[in-house]
């Protein structure tokens, strides 16, 4: 079972913490070093010179001024991958369908002020998730339930490895 502390500041999972810190923003300078993450899950330094690379990875996120950055986002997009998963294969082939107002689709928030996890439920209108809509409240809570470390990674903190 995970251990899982959320504040203000930082989430804490089984003991390694996560602090809130706003990502720097913004290109680094022709010939400056930038971080990123390769599909092996490696973090590298590299001089932005411009190239196609270099272009692709500050356009995809794939873009960080420090290593703390670069692990943490590597640390969310596995987080979210595992939700994902989780959720596709709970819901056995099942789509929301946006056109069918009569269909029930359910998603899942955190709540800054009570801080917990909770799932809601909507029929037309789309919330901002990244995250799959879920057929059922029995999923979202089974989500939430099993995977509340991953969601917490989802909140955006920065690494403290």
């Amino acid at each position: 079972m995970n251990t899982i502390k959320i504040n203000d500041t930082t989430v804490e999972v089984d003991g390694v913490t996560y602090t809130r810190e706003a990502k720097q923003t913004g290109r680094v300078a022709k010939g400056g070093v930038y971080k990123f993450v390769t599909i092996n899950g490696v973090v590298i330094t590299t001089s932005d010179n411009r190239s196609k690379e270099d272009d692709y990875r500050y356009l995809t996120g794939n873009y960080f001024h420090t290593k703390e950055e670069a692990v943490a986002a590597e640390e969310r997009t596995k987080a979210i991958g595992r939700v994902t998963h989780a959720i596709n294969e709970l819901n056995d082939g099942w789509a929301a369908d946006w056109s069918d107002a009569f269909q029930c689709k359910y998603h899942l928030y955190y709540d800054h002020n009570d801080k917990f996890f909770e799932w809601g439920a909507t029929y037309s209108s789309q919330e901002d998730c990244i995250l799959p809509q879920m057929r059922g409240k029995e999923i979202a809570s089974k989500i939430i339930k099993d995977h509340a470390a991953d969601l917490a990674l989802d909140l955006p903190f920065t690494s403290s490895k």
